[in-house]
C-alpha cells in the first residue's frame, strides 16, 4: 500500500537498507572464518560440511511457512522477528567456542536457518508493497550494494581482529548489531495489508496450515511447468551455489 509521500518513502527504504547493512557488518567480522570454527568441532570435513548444511536445510523447511505468513501479516513484523533471532545465534556461537559444546553450534545453525527467511522474505515483501514499481529494482540494488559493502569492510577488519580475539568472540558481534538493526526497523512505517488478508491465529490457524502444505507441493508442481530456458537457469543457479559453497567452505580452511 503506497500511501507515503516520496520523502517518507525514501526514508523507509533507507532505514531498511541501513538495518540490513548493520546486521551484515556484525556478520562480516566472523563469518569468513566460520568454516575454520566449525572444523574445530568436527572430526572430518564431512561432519563440518553437515554442520554448514544445517542452515540451508532449515531454511528450505522454513521458507514456505514464512511465505504463507507474508500474505497475512505486515512485512515489517517478519523483519523484526527475524532480527530478534540473531542475537541468540551470536550468543550460541560464543558459548560453543567458550564452552566447547558442539550442541550450541547446531542450535546456532538451526536458528540461523529460521531467522534468515523471516528477515529476507520480510524485506523483499516490504519493498514490493511500499516501493513504486519504477523504483523497485533500484531500491533492491541500493540495499544489496550497501549491505555487501558493509560485510566486505567488516571482513577486512576481522582479518586483523582475529589475531587478538578468538572467532567465537567475533561471532558474538552478531548480537549487538542485530539489536541495533531492530531499532532501525522499528522506525520504519508499518506496511498495511487489506482487511481480508489480515491473519488472525484463532480463526485462521487451519487455513495457514493448508497454505503451508500447499506451498511445499507447489515447489515441485511448478518445476513441471518450466520450459527449457528456466531449467537452464535453475541448473546455472544450482551450479553457482556449488561453486560459492566450495569457495566459502574449503578456501578459508586451506588458507
Amino acid at each position: 500500500m503506497k500511501t507515503s509521500t516520496p520523502v517518507a518513502l525514501v526514508r523507509n527504504i533507507k532505514l531498511i537498507a541501513w538495518a540490513r547493512t548493520v546486521r551484515y557488518i556484525g556478520w562480516g567480522f566472523g563469518e569468513p572464518l566460520l568454516p575454520i570454527f566449525l572444523l574445530s568441532f568436527s572430526h572430518s570435513f564431512a561432519m563440518a560440511g553437515l554442520l554448514m548444511a544445517l542452515l540451508e536445510l532449515t531454511t528450505i523447511i522454513t521458507l514456505p511457512l514464512v511465505g504463507a505468513l507474508a500474505d497475512h501479516v505486515p512485512a515489517r513484523s517478519l523483519v523484526v522477528i527475524g532480527l530478534l533471532i540473531y542475537p541468540f545465534i551470536g550468543l550460541s556461537y560464543y558459548l560453543a567456542g567458550a564452552l566447547g559444546v558442539v550442541g550450541m553450534i547446531v542450535a546456532a545453525r538451526l536458528l540461523n536457518g529460521i531467522g534468515w527467511p523471516f528477515e529476507s522474505v520480510g524485506i523483499d515483501t516490504y519493498y514490493r508493497r511500499m516501493v513504486e514499481k519504477g523504483s523497485l529494482l533500484r531500491s533492491f540494488g541500493y540495499i544489496d550494494t550497501f549491505a555487501e559493502l558493509g560485510w566486505i569492510l567488516a571482513a577486512c577488519v576481522g582479518i586483523f581482529l582475529v589475531k587478538y580475539f578468538p572467532v567465537h568472540t567475533l561471532l558474538l558481534l552478531v548480537a549487538p548489531t542485530s539489536l541495533i538493526a531492530v531499532l532501525l526497523v522499528l522506525r520504519v512505517q508499518r506496511d498495511e495489508i487489506s482487511s481480508n488478508e489480515e491473519f488472525r491465529f484463532a480463526s485462521h490457524a487451519s487455513h495457514l496450515h493448508r497454505h503451508v502444505l500447499q506451498s511445499y507441493r507447489d515447489v515441485f508442481t511448478e518445476m513441471h511447468t518450466w520450459d527449457q530456458q528456466l531449467h537452464l537457469i535453475a541448473f546455472l543457479a544450482f551450479f553457482g551455489r556449488i561453486i560459492v559453497s566450495f569457495i566459502g567452505f574449503f578456501v578459508p580452511i586451506v588458507a
